[in-house]
């Protein structure tokens, strides 16, 4: 074992529930600004395709429709162009 890269904490038991003397203290927000607007686009296009989504399991759509509506959602959430004709690609 090696000595140096152990760590000895603290456990203060003053109150009822033993805490550590060191605690690292969080940020009032843990996730980063980013992180934040990502799950707040990917909850709306969640909420905007649930319905089409659930016409499609209501009427047994093909695999097309499926992949039709992947490809929207993944454009609106993720902010991806999957399709290329949008991109002029041939």
């Amino acid at each position: 074992m090696n000595d140096a890269n152990t760590s000895t904490a603290l456990i203060v038991t003053n109150d009822d529930e033993p805490t550590l003397a060191n605690a690292p203290q969080k940020a009032a927000s843990a996730l980063p600004k980013w992180e934040t607007t990502a799950r707040e686009r990917m909850k709306a296009a969640i909420r905007k395709f649930s319905k089409p989504l659930a016409d499609l399991v209501a009427r047994d759509a093909n695999e097309g429709d499926t992949r039709l509506l992947v490809t929207d959602m993944l454009c609106e959430g993720f902010g991806f162009d999957l399709r290329p004709e949008c991109l002029g690609v041939k």
